[in-house]
């Protein structure tokens, strides 16, 4: 993960990072570069395969959603 700043280079107003999209028996999709900045939502999917037992195997899916929020620090 990377952070993102403004043009005065102090205030981070994102971050860059990678996704993984998935692996599993006989694949493995690789990794995404993605970037999000404050306030935005970005969703990918990850796909893996199930192993529930030793031959019930299955190839499946989840998606994955991040928001990237803006917390006031406290004291």
């Amino acid at each position: 993960m990377e952070y993102m700043y403004d043009e005065t280079g102090r205030q981070v107003i994102g971050i860059k990072g990678l996704a993984d999209l998935g692996h599993g028996y006989g694949f493995h999709n690789g990794w995404k570069e993605f970037s999000l900045k404050i306030g935005e939502i970005y969703s990918f999917t990850h796909d893996y395969t199930s192993i529930e037992g030793p031959s019930d195997w299955r190839d499946d899916s989840f998606t994955v959603t991040l928001q990237l929020v803006e917390v006031d620090e406290q004291s």
